[in-house]
């Protein structure tokens, strides 16, 4: 089947048809105000009406959202997952088939690393994830899908894993039970302005920005399921560097002297301080790390192999605390540049990735909105307040936990860090070896989370919240959290505005 070629006249074409019908509907009597109308002005073409409905009809492939479109030796029908095409010449095989719609997102190149692993179902060299594999087969595998554009990988400004295929792409919430899988708007994107008819957000079509020519060689090398897509243009710091932000790292081009790219230094700059270093573990499945005499850091051995597909500890730094365990089955470490997790609710091959810390950074540099997204930046929910005198110590108490938090400023301006330092006793006797998460929102109202080093046998523990760039008189909130088994989460909350004093 050819691809795409005739887009312009086809949307041109649709355009004048949907206009017709609203000015043909606007002039009827009976016509309701409301958009429904154009929502659900189409039905599927008798052409391709079985096999939309062998598909899963409405409920996989969405509603219809353009007429039939006829095109040389093809006929074409928009839904709001994909766009469905049949050719009409004699000598065709006369089946209905899904456009290559994802041809044209001009996705980086990927090449999978590592070796083909047993039981996992590869098209192209790319492992097709286990729970799409139904739905991927029931649509007629590569024949009709196509082939894989990129391998799963997580969408933090959706908060979804996907995976983009030529034809359709495949999707699921990280909130949903598991084995929900639904689909990409492809159809919508491709029709864009030329159809009306309202996008589920989840469902959205997300593209990256274009990769700077600085930095493509080295993102090619490493591989995009390691950096993620980039989240924004690339742009000249400072100090003359270029700089372009992805999805799981930032990367640095120093344009002085012997040029070279690096990642930046994003957990630290995001508050993650490094842990104290500890010695050896007998466990065999960890990698020790020495980093000053015979002191270092553990790191798990899967953790280790996939780093040494991407470049080793060369290219990420040393790690800067233990693995430790972040939520109900998410593995977490963070290294001088990125953090990698395991995911315990994802299988197979794509358990290990590194963690979206890419978007925090861009959204702590730029909280107001202008981000660079490709999608609008909800509204920022930090709330705004005139400066006034804060109490630099909050006491939260739950018999017989007590988290006491300290701040070092009373407010900050956008350079500065603020540090926070958590007392946690018990009968006023304070507890050793507990990791507190320091909480602070990002503009859409998640919430960004980080550990604190473990607490001394003071009870003590100390943290640093980011500069963050924000209008004079912004408050930011924080909570200063703990998580002990068995029993409830505990929290104390504190705030200090951000504050420029006038020249």
């Amino acid at each position: 089947m050819k691809k795409f070629s005739g887009d312009i006249t086809r949307l041109v074409y649709l355009s004048i048809i949907v206009l017709l019908i609203i000015a043909q509907s606007a002039c009827a009597e009976n016509l309701s105000k409301s958009s429904a109308g154009n929502q659900n002005s189409f039905t599927i073409a008798p052409i391709f009406r079985e096999f939309y409905d062998q598909m899963g009809g409405e409920s996989t492939l969405g509603k219809p959202i353009s007429p039939p479109v006829q095109e040389e030796n093809f006929i074409y029908q928009y839904t709001v997952n994909a766009v469905l095409v049949k050719a009409t010449n004699p000598e065709s095989q006369n089946e209905v088939l899904f456009s290559p719609v994802g041809l044209d997102f001009s996705l980086p190149p990927f090449k999978m690393k590592g070796p083909i692993r047993e039981g996992e179902y590869y098209v192209h060299d790319i492992p097709i994830y286990l729970d799409f594999i139904p739905l991927y087969q029931k649509m007629g595998g590569q024949n009709r899908v196509g082939k894989p554009l990129t391998p799963l990988r997580y969408n933090p400004q959706k908060k979804r894993y996907e995976q983009l295929f030529e034809g359709v792409g495949f999707y699921f919430n990280e909130t949903e039970p598991k084995g929900t899988v639904k689909l990409l708007a492809y159809g919508a994107w491709k029709c864009q302005d030329a159809c009306i008819y309202p996008v589920s957000q989840d469902a959205k079509v997300i593209l990256p920005k274009p990769i700077d020519p600085h930095f493509f060689s080295f993102v090619e090398q490493l591989g995009s399921d390691f950096t993620g897509f980039a989240l924004a243009e690339a742009i000249q710091t400072k100090d003359g560097k270029i700089q372009q932000i992805f999805e799981n790292v930032a990367l640095s081009y120093d344009t002085r002297q012997n040029p070279t790219i690096q990642l930046v230094e994003i957990p630290e700059k995001l508050g993650i301080l490094p842990m104290d270093l500890v010695n050896k573990t007998s466990d065999g499945e960890q990698v020790f790390i020495p980093l000053s005499g015979e002191k270092g850091h553990n790191v798990p051995r899967e953790f280790m192999d996939y780093l040494n597909l991407h470049g080793g500890l060369e290219v990420v730094g040393a790690p800067i605390n233990e693995a430790s365990i972040v939520g109900n089955q998410t593995v977490w470490q963070c290294f001088k540049t990125i953090c990698l997790e395991k995911d315990g609710q994802i299988e197979g091959i794509y358990q290990i990735h590194p963690s979206a810390l890419g978007l925090e950074y861009l959204y702590l540099n730029k909280p107001q909105g202008g981000s660079g997204l490709e999608e609008n930046t909800p509204p920022s929910q930090f709330s705004t307040a005139t400066p006034i005198d804060t109490e630099t110590t909050t006491i939260f108490q739950t018999t017989p936990i007590k988290i006491e938090i300290t701040q070092l400023h009373d407010w900050v301006d956008v350079h500065t860090p603020q540090e926070i330092r958590v007392v946690i006793t018990q009968n006023q006797l304070p507890i050793e070896g507990l990791i507190p998460y320091l909480i602070i929102p990002r503009p859409d109202g998640t919430p960004i989370q980080f550990p604190m080093p473990k607490t001394d046998a003071h009870g003590a523990s100390q943290g640093q919240i980011p500069a963050i760039s924000a209008p004079s008189g912004t408050l930011i909130s924080y909570k200063v959290c703990i998580r002990i088994p068995d029993l409830p989460e505990q929290c104390a909350q504190g705030a200090y505005p951000i504050w420029t004093m006038p020249e």
